[in-house]
């Protein structure tokens, strides 16, 4: 369950007491200008007994032209070249082809052990916040991770150092209302709200629906990763005959979650075999032409009928709930 925390000065401290994270330690902060990691530090640099102990790590990804000139206002509005320590990582180049986000992600991990290593620094904190890990939940159970893989989202320790996360019981509502309250600067990436990436669509979609779904009703604590399910399930109708999905709001989701709708229905309808990619593809190519309209189609384990509001699917033998 979240706990109710206020976020403030005596929350990060209680956070690194708490931690056995002391006054005099070295840590490294994980800087990216958005408003999640300028909150943390702006929280950070007030708890610890010398600017210099607090290693600033910044990323320069070199995918917009503004990046740079945020870099260098960041700096300078908070007077990080005189008080801080700091290091400034230019990876664009080394980020051409597809998967950008996961291979920028893979690097910046990289660079922050090694950095770490060398400085003999066994703290490192980041700014994820509960939405993130909403996210990243999402998107592990989309690509069909394992438990274990669901379990060790965020994990605290890492290669043998410790990943702090202090802000990952707030959202981000609770975030930018300090970040406003207290006048702090930050910069958004534009990038961000632009469905280019798997990540930036989920998080769009999330953003999207939440007055139509309450996130926190599949998410009660770090642990449950089957309340996700009881979420995706919602998009589901099960009935003694047939399994339903509304066509209206299947229309409307990423391609990367349709995905993962057709292969639970798949599984319900043929649970001990295999579910192929092609068994999917196959589902999404008849869904998506106009020309099936009211038809009968055979897919895995069975048929598909798609209406103007319903795509259902009907098994081949009377189809009885199955426990996922």
């Amino acid at each position: 369950m979240i706990k109710k925390e206020a976020l403030n000065q005596k929350f990060i401290n209680n956070f690194c007491s708490k931690n056995l994270i002391y006054k005099k330690d070295q840590i490294i902060i994980s800087l990216s200008g958005g408003v999640d990691s300028t909150v943390l530090f702006f929280l950070l640099k007030n708890y610890f007994s010398y600017k210099k102990q607090i290693h600033i790590l910044i990323f320069d990804h070199q995918s917009r032209p503004e990046s740079s000139i945020e870099i260098e206002n960041l700096l300078n509005f908070y007077k990080i070249k005189k008080l801080y320590s700091y290091k400034i990582f230019k990876i664009g180049s080394k980020l051409k082809g597809k998967n950008f986000q996961e291979k920028s992600r893979n690097l910046r991990i990289k660079k922050i052990i090694s950095y770490a290593k060398n400085k003999k620094i066994k703290n490192i904190f980041f700014g994820h916040h509960y939405d993130d890990l909403l996210e990243t939940l999402l998107l592990r159970k989309i690509q069909l991770s394992g438990i274990k893989g669901n379990l060790n989202i965020f994990s605290e320790l890492y290669e043998g150092f410790y990943f702090q996360r202090p802000l990952k019981i707030f959202k981000k509502k609770d975030i930018l209302d300090f970040a406003n309250q207290n006048q702090i600067r930050w910069y958004e990436d534009r990038t961000n709200i632009e469905n280019i990436y798997t990540r930036n669509k989920i998080r769009n979609y999330l953003i999207k629906k939440k007055n139509y779904f309450d996130l926190n009703n599949y998410y009660k604590s770090l642990g449950n990763i089957f309340s996700l399910d009881s979420f995706l399930m919602s998009f589901i109708t099960i009935t003694k005959d047939s399994i339903s999905i509304e066509k209206g709001l299947y229309n409307e989701l990423p391609l990367i979650i349709k995905k993962y709708l057709l292969h639970k229905v798949f599984l319900m309808m043929s649970p001990i075999d295999t579910i192929r990619s092609s068994n999917i593809e196959n589902a999404l190519s008849i869904i998506s032409k106009s020309s099936n309209l009211n038809k009968k189609r055979s897919v895995k384990a069975g048929f598909i009928h798609i209406s103007h509001t319903l795509i259902k699917f009907i098994q081949i033998q009377p189809f009885k709930q199955k426990k996922l």
